[in-house]
Formats: structure tokens, sequence, C-alpha cells
């Protein structure tokens, strides 16, 4: 549906589908009867509920390129022709691999384990196990100012240590008696 604007739910949810199937959003929105991209993320920003059903749908799209994975190693992603004339995947390769097979399934399997690792870091992604010996309490500070103080200029950047002089000694250049009006 070449310049479709108008929310169709039957619509989004055959794109998440796809999506969650394996399919890209390129690929799917290229079909005559799918909305174009820029209408998809129309979608996503006015419709909540649209947003929510995508973003599972994208997560379930990088379990399913991890299970790509397994099959490019396994070369059960090389399609045969089954005995009904309809497409089929091969159980285990049935033929020798040719080295430019091996590099081109490398790559392959290298991209998706990228894609998983950045569409669900926190399932896919690289992980650290971080053991903490030490128990604190945590407590949360809401920061409403933050105020930066520049020094102001021709300031001293250490404060002099005042010289030693006796109680008596008023007479000292440095040193005002607030008590005296003559010193002023």
């Amino acid at each position: 549906m070449v310049g479709r604007s108008t929310y169709d739910k039957k619509v989004a949810t055959k794109i998440c589908n796809r999506l969650a199937g394996g399919q890209t959003l390129t690929r799917i929105c290229k079909d005559n009867d799918m909305p174009c991209r820029e209408t998809v993320y129309d979608w996503l920003k006015a419709r909540p509920e649209f947003k929510a059903a995508y973003d599972e749908a994208r997560e379930r799209q990088a379990d399913f390129i991890v299970d790509e994975i397994l099959d490019i190693a396994d070369g059960l992603d090389v399609p045969e022709s089954g005995r009904d004339g309809k497409t089929e995947h091969l159980r285990w390769p049935r033929r020798p691999i040719a080295d430019h097979e091996i590099e081109e399934r490398r790559l392959r399997i290298a991209s998706r384990q990228w894609l998983a690792k950045v569409m669900r870091p926190k399932k896919y992604g690289a992980t650290q196990q971080v053991e903490i010996n030490e128990t604190k309490t945590v407590t949360e500070t809401k920061i409403t100012r933050i105020e930066f103080v520049a020094p102001q200029l021709g300031a001293p950047t250490q404060i002099p240590a005042l010289p030693d002089i006796d109680a008596e000694d008023w007479s000292h250049p440095d040193i005002v008696d607030s008590t005296n009006p003559a010193s002023d």
C-alpha cells in the first residue's frame, strides 16, 4: 500500500510477526501491501500499543537470529528441493563444504552474533561477573542544580601565611585594629 499513512492494526500485527520471523523492516516495507518505513516510524511514535508489540517483535527477532547461527554452522540454511517440489531445509550437510563457503559462513555468523549483542545486550552481550565483598547502603540523591564556580581573575592560588606578630604590635601594615578608629 504505497503511501499508506492511516494506522491499521492488522498491518501492524503482520509487520511485528514478520520482524519476529527474522525479516528486516526494509524488506517488509518493500511489499506493495505494506507502508513505507517512515510511516512505520510515525506509527511507533503515535501508538504506544504498536511500540510495545514492535519492541517485543525486535526481541524475538534477535532470538531468531541466534537460532540462525546454528543453522548456518550446521549447513541447515542451504535449501534443497523436496519430493513435493517445495523447498525444504537440509538436516545435515550432504556434501563437502568448499573453502569459500566456510569464509562466507563465518561472516554470516559473525554478523548475526554482532546483531544479537546489539539488539539484546542483556541476553546476548558480553557479561562480566562482579563480586562485592562489602555491604554498603546506597541512598538516592536528586540533583536539582549544578553550579560551576570559576575563580576570580587575579585571585591568589595559595593563601599566604600570616606573619608572626605579638599581640601588642598593632603597627604591622597587614593588621587593622577595628576597635581603634585611628588605625583605618
